[in-house]
């Protein structure tokens, strides 16, 4: 079993790493989307 600290620094670096594809997958998109003529106000 890992201990507590162990798990809980798992948990926070797997919710970073998610957070971090999240954001390029979504400048991805917003890219391809302006390709095609879509502009999109979310920051």
């Amino acid at each position: 079993m890992l201990d507590k600290t162990g798990a809980i620094d798992i948990v926070i670096y797997t919710i970073r790493r998610n957070e971090v594809a999240a954001r390029s997958h979504k400048k991805k998109t917003r890219a391809a989307l302006k390709k095609l003529g879509f502009e999109l106000d979310t920051g």
